[in-house]
């Protein structure tokens, strides 16, 4: 009897044992930023430990961990492809991504930022083109030696962009 409770109690110790190093593997690979790894794990640890509820606490963990994970990928993504499209002034393009980001995965703080550079972007883009349409447009009114009309234009964009240095020279 002895022996059977002896062999008992170190069965019992291993188990434990064997248990703690799972549950600290799966924490340091979901530490790592490697939940798939560690869901992976803990699903197959809790076949061989059913209804064991630190495995279950642990593998709902990873599991959440994981999803935070692909959420993180998917907003950096889009927000990667908006850029893209900024970058290329693309503006409505790049609204449509940023408002998809948003219905998806709400005012993150990556998606706001970059919503607010878009508009920004857009704005600056507009402003410097209605400048060069006034410009251009007042260098055809002086080829056509109709000085007051090219003056009466750059004024009117001096009241709108007051202090252009472009629309000053």
């Amino acid at each position: 009897a002895l022996r059977a409770e002896a062999l008992s109690a170190k069965a019992e110790w291993e188990r434990a044992q064997a248990l703690r190093r799972i549950l600290e593997e799966s924490r340091a690979r979901t530490a790592k930023g490697e939940p798939e790894t560690a869901v992976r794990l803990l699903e197959s640890a809790l076949h061989q430990y059913p209804d064991n509820r630190e495995i279950e606490k642990e593998l709902a963990a990873a599991r959440e961990a994981g999803a935070a994970k692909t959420r993180k990928q998917a907003v950096e993504a889009l927000c990667r492809e908006a850029q893209t499209r900024l970058d290329a002034r693309d503006f409505e393009r790049a609204q449509e991504i940023i408002n998809q980001a948003l219905n998806t995965y709400g005012a993150e703080p990556e998606i706001r930022a970059l919503r607010d550079k878009a508009g920004s972007a857009a704005t600056a883009w507009q402003r410097q083109k209605a400048i060069r349409d006034v410009l251009e447009e007042s260098r055809g009114f002086k080829e056509e030696k109709n000085l007051d009309r090219a003056v009466e234009l750059l004024d009117r964009a001096l009241t709108d962009y007051p202090g252009d240095p472009d629309l000053l020279q």
